[in-house]
């Protein structure tokens, strides 16, 4: 199974968690690898949980695939149209003190995955993390 459909709930984010882990353990990555792997997902998938649905409630899916030359995780949502890619990165040389709420678990993600993608097809929120094998 590479795909699981749940409740876009916090109580689900351990069962999503371990879905997630279990696929990245079984590819052909480091242990630090995979372990960024994994905090990048696990970044993708809060904000859907907590953001995709203010006044509602709606699913996630989490579609892993492993090839011999990548590792990609898509998430996706029914949510409000929401593009994390159109946040500016936050300043990291600014002291904590100084720096605006928000943005640096994107950031994290884009710094720990070769690439990274969003579209908005069919009312679905589609955010696509993709890590090279070396």
């Amino acid at each position: 199974m590479s795909e699981i459909i749940l409740p876009a709930k916090l109580e689900n984010l351990a069962t999503l968690h371990d879905f997630v882990r279990d696929r990245v353990m079984s590819a052909d990555f480091s242990k630090k690898d995979a372990n960024q792997i994994l905090i990048a997902a696990e970044e993708g998938i809060i904000n859907i949980l907590n953001y995709a649905y203010p006044e509602s409630e709606g699913n996630i899916i989490i579609d892993c695939n492993d090839t011999p030359e990548s590792f990609t995780i898509t998430l996706k949502d029914q949510g409000i149209p929401f593009n994390p890619l159109s946040l500016p990165d936050p300043d990291v040389e600014l002291p904590i003190e100084d720096r605006k709420i928000g943005g640096l678990g994107i950031f994290m993600i884009k710094q720990i995955m070769d690439d990274v993608k969003y579209e908005r097809k069919d009312d679905w929120n589609i955010f696509i993390l993709t890590k090279l094998k070396k």
